[in-house]
């Protein structure tokens, strides 16, 4: 069963700073379950498992819908990493800095796009890099490694539909659309 959402991927340049990081700040040496960087996104709306004829409806949506205007620059700034707690899980994050107007905007057009009926907490932008089911707590490991900014920050280009399918105790991200972002002041 498809599971869907929406999200951007960060650049690979960004995302290979990230990963430097990760490994020279000793995170790795955990028992964390790192995701792989080719993963990393920030989501703008999770939609959840859908039939495969729901998905493709979204899918049609999706790619038809008009876009919202966004505000100029549309740019995203990571910041530093957090935590917060999931099924059990701690979950490592890197923050989203600054306005979040432009992804607020987003978010808000992709859940008239595709209502949802699960309830959330409201929207948090960030992008997970690891989770760790036992052992350290992560809140403990960033305090020992230190909250360090990224100060990384890119373009908003493109927005993705993502469909995250598990097998044998793997997930893997298949894009189904994805619309380009034109700036309100490109003509």
């Amino acid at each position: 069963m498809p599971r869907l959402f929406i999200g951007i991927k960060p650049p690979n340049v960004v995302r290979k700073r990230l990963q430097s990081h990760m490994k020279t700040s000793g995170m790795h040496a955990h028992s964390l379950r790192v995701s792989p960087p080719e993963k990393w996104h920030i989501t703008i709306h999770f939609i959840g498992n859908v039939t495969p004829r729901a998905a493709e409806k979204i899918r049609e949506t999706f790619t038809r819908a008009k876009l919202p205007v966004l505000n100029h620059p549309s740019r995203i700034k990571l910041g530093g990493k957090n935590t917060f707690q999931t099924f059990g899980n701690d979950v490592l994050f890197v923050d989203v800095n600054g306005v979040h107007e432009n992804l607020s905007t987003l978010n808000s057009w992709a859940k008239e796009l595709v209502p949802v009926t699960q309830t959330h907490s409201a929207y948090r932008p960030h992008l997970t890099l690891a989770r760790n089911p036992k052992g350290i707590s992560l809140q403990q490991l960033v305090h020992e490694h230190g909250k360090k900014s990224f100060e990384e920050e890119f373009p908003i280009r493109e927005i993705i539909l993502f469909d995250s399918r598990s097998m044998r105790g793997k997930t893997t991200y298949h894009r189904l659309a994805a619309r380009r972002i034109i700036p309100h002041n490109a003509t």
